[in-house]
């Protein structure tokens, strides 16, 4: 079963290492962001966190309260090397193929 962070494909994969390279290296991993900022370093509407929320596939969170919601740099960082790839794994379209296959 794929881990919730690998589960949806998003639309930053393939800019993860730009992404990552964009958070300045000073900016230490227990520094405490707003879901404002991590949008921004992300390039997705704060909206699209607040999914990723509800439906767990997004960067893990800390709820400091009813109405404040914060990310550490490391757990964003964390978040965005799970979504690293090295190639491309064609088993999902093979998978596909081989049901159309089947049912015909």
């Amino acid at each position: 079963m794929p881990s919730p962070t690998t589960s949806h494909k998003h639309r930053f994969d393939p800019f993860v290492e730009q992404i990552l390279s964009a958070m300045p290296p000073e900016v230490r991993d227990d520094v405490l962001l707003t879901t404002e900022q991590v949008a921004s370093w992300l390039q997705v509407s704060s909206q699209w966190l607040e999914i990723a929320r509800q439906k767990n596939y997004g960067p893990k969170f800390r709820s400091l309260g009813p109405r404040c919601i914060r990310y550490t740099a490391g757990d964003v960082r964390e978040f965005l090397q799970s979504r690293q790839r090295t190639h491309t794994d064609g088993r999902k379209k093979k998978e596909i193929r081989r049901k159309r296959k089947v049912s015909r």
